[in-house]
């Protein structure tokens, strides 16, 4: 009778363990591999205006419409399951890592129909130039809530050699993922089977610039930079 009123009460009993324990976790054991890949756009559209201020009229201008392109892959090395439920905070850097992309668009300056445009100002300047890529690509474990841990993964940071005939700047810094790792699930994961974390972000920057202007002159700038990307983060149990 008492195990049937007990049972009516939704309480379930485990053999072995007294009434009121939760049965026993799945424990971390093994190692994992780590790899991040993704891909990105980046847009940087400006339209600069110099007008006179007594009539408001335009006597030159400057307008840019460039786009960067770029992908990568990096793998880490293995390490122990249990390192995820002790972060450090310490990066590894990436053992393997590949990349690519490119730069490509026009910055044509014009004259707005004036007869007052400076000298050697009217010209259509050609953008197209492959990027360059800087480091491995980083990953380092942080403290998440109970039970998980968070992934902080860096991509290899793309920029544009210097000089360049480019306006666009390449926002390498912002190519951060945090992924958060369920350990329970990590721990239900066979070995040799991988489970994956999508990531990604979007983000816009005004970076319009009024510059002082010229006695009798003023300055307008409509400037944006967006930059979209997305990516993978996939752990292989080992």
């Amino acid at each position: 009778m008492a195990l049937a009123a007990t049972l009516a009460a939704g309480v379930t009993l485990v053999a072995g363990a007294p009434a009121g324990t939760a049965p026993p976790s799945t424990p971390l054991k093994g190692s994992v591999r780590i790899a991040f890949a993704g891909e990105g756009r980046q847009v940087l559209t400006d339209y600069k205006q110099w007008i006179f201020q007594a009539d408001q009229e335009c006597y030159y201008d400057r307008d840019v419409h460039q786009t960067a392109t770029f992908q990568w892959a990096t793998s880490f090395p293995a390490f122990g399951v249990v390192r995820l439920t002790r972060p450090s905070g310490r990066a590894l850097s990436g053992l393997q890592t590949t990349a690519s992309g490119g730069v490509a668009g026009p910055e044509v300056r014009g004259d707005c129909d004036s007869d007052d445009v400076p000298p050697g100002w009217v010209e259509t300047i050609a953008c197209e130039q492959p990027l360059q890529f800087s480091g491995a690509g980083s990953l380092a474990v942080v403290r998440g809530k109970p039970g998980s841990a968070v992934l902080v993964l860096r991509a290899p940071a793309p920029s544009l050699q210097s000089p360049t005939p480019c306006s666009l700047v390449a926002r390498g810094q912002e190519l951060v993922a945090r992924a958060k790792l369920d350990l329970a699930r990590l721990a239900k994961l066979a070995r040799g089977k991988s489970m994956t974390l999508k990531v990604g972000a979007a983000s816009e920057v005004n970076c319009s610039n009024h510059p002082a202007p010229y006695e009798g002159t003023q300055v307008t700038d409509d400037c944006h930079d967006t930059l979209r990307w997305r990516g993978t983060v996939t752990i292989t149990k080992s």
